[in-house]
C-alpha cells in the first residue's frame, strides 16, 4: 500500500505484545526528582489499534518505512496518531537509573500489598508521590494497515 499524505490509516499490530505503552512518572519531591528516581508503567498488549493521519510527506515516509520493513512505530513520530484500542494487557514497573534494590523491592511490595484496593498502578504512583510526565506508545515487528474511509462523508 502506498501511503500518501492527508489520508488516514489504522494500524494494528501483527504479533501479539508487540502494542507497548510506556508512561512516565517523575516524582513530585523536588528531592526525588534531583535524584532522578523516576518510574515507568510499561504495558503490553495482546492487540491494539492506532489511527494516524499523514500530515506531511515526512510522516508519509516514515509510516512507509514501517509498513514496507517492520520497523518500530513510535506514535510520536506523527502529529495526529491516536490509541483507537487495545486488548489484554500486562502492565509493570520499569524503574529509572538511581534506584537501589532495596527501593525497588519496597515499591514493588508496596504496590502488591495495596493493589486489590487499588484500580491501577497509575493511581498507586499518584497515591505516593509521582506524576504522569508522558506516555510513548510504539508498535514493533510489523503493522496491519488500512486505509480508513469516513462514512460520514
Amino acid at each position: 500500500m502506498k501511503i500518501e499524505v492527508g489520508k488516514t490509516y489504522n494500524l494494528v499490530n501483527k504479533n501479539r505484545w508487540d502494542f507497548v505503552d510506556v508512561e512516565v512518572f517523575l516524582p513530585v519531591d523536588d528531592d526525588l526528582l534531583d535524584k532522578g528516581l523516576g518510574v515507568n508503567i510499561q504495558t503490553e498488549w495482546k492487540s491494539g489499534e492506532l489511527q494516524v493521519t499523514i500530515k506531511n510527506k515526512d510522516e508519509a515516509e516514515t509510516l512507509q518505512q514501517i509498513v514496507d520493513h517492520e520497523v518500530e512505530l513510535c506514535h510520536s513520530d506523527f502529529e495526529e496518531c491516536d490509541t483507537q484500542s487495545t486488548y489484554s494487557g500486562n502492565s509493570y514497573f520499569v524503574f529509572h537509573p538511581g534506584w537501589t534494590k532495596e527501593a525497588i523491592e519496597k515499591l514493588e511490595a508496596d504496590w502488591e500489598a495495596r493493589s486489590d484496593d487499588l484500580f491501577d498502578r497509575l493511581e498507586f504512583l499518584e497515591e505516593i508521590g509521582y506524576e504522569a510526565d508522558y506516555i510513548e506508545t510504539y508498535i514493533s515487528n510489523g503493522v496491519e494497515i488500512e486505509e480508513w474511509v469516513d462514512e460520514a462523508e
